[in-house]
């Protein structure tokens, strides 16, 4: 009866660390928006964007969890795309998705009211072929788990993402769902 008892006791420990890693807290991206992120996920650091994103602007923000494997990411551009164009901008985002990489999943592809707002929302696996020539091995390839959503305000573009290698899709999908599920937008 001893043993059961503390056998209860460090199962109910472990589980109340897995909960608190799981915990959300609220994160001010911009003055208009706020999402709620895991609680052990701190900004990317310069050197983290450099390694990880070959890119020429710097994004709004960027997140990463503690073994910098899972990020979150919010990049805002000017357009002249307006919140009636979802529909368009849906197929036009998808298919510069599809031509990005050597093979896409899609697991979702709908427009969905998200806190009184419309998104497009793209959840898929990607997969990307190595073929430089310095390449480890010659024809590997990159698999990569991936929440995108899209809206408009203002005439800008904003595309929050969340992203993780496919092999621990399973650990982090439903955190990418509930991450995404609270993002606001305050209107002016």
């Amino acid at each position: 009866m001893m043993i059961n008892s503390f056998l209860f006791l460090i199962a109910f420990i472990f589980s109340a660390f897995g909960a608190d890693q799981n915990k959300l807290v609220k994160i001010k991206l911009t003055k208009e928006i706020i999402v709620y992120l895991p609680a052990d996920f701190t900004p990317m650091t310069d050197d983290d964007l450099a390694n990880k994103y070959f890119t020429y602007r710097k994004p709004t923000a960027m997140y990463t969890n503690p073994d910098r494997v899972v990020d979150f990411g919010l990049n805002i551009t000017e357009t002249r795309w307006r919140q009636e164009d979802l529909p368009l901008l849906k197929k036009f985002y998808k298919s510069g998705i599809a031509k990005m990489y050597t093979n896409v999943n899609f697991i979702q592809d709908t427009i969905q009211t998200i806190n009184k707002r419309e998104y497009v929302v793209f959840e898929f696996v990607s997969e990307l072929k190595e073929e430089e020539a310095n390449a480890a091995q010659r024809g590997s390839a990159v698999k990569q788990y991936s929440y995108m959503q899209y809206t408009v305000k203002d005439n800008r573009v904003h595309v929050f993402n969340f992203t993780c290698p496919s092999q621990i899709r399973a650990k982090w999908q439903q955190t990418a769902h509930d991450v995404m599920q609270t993002i606001k937008i305050a209107d002016k």
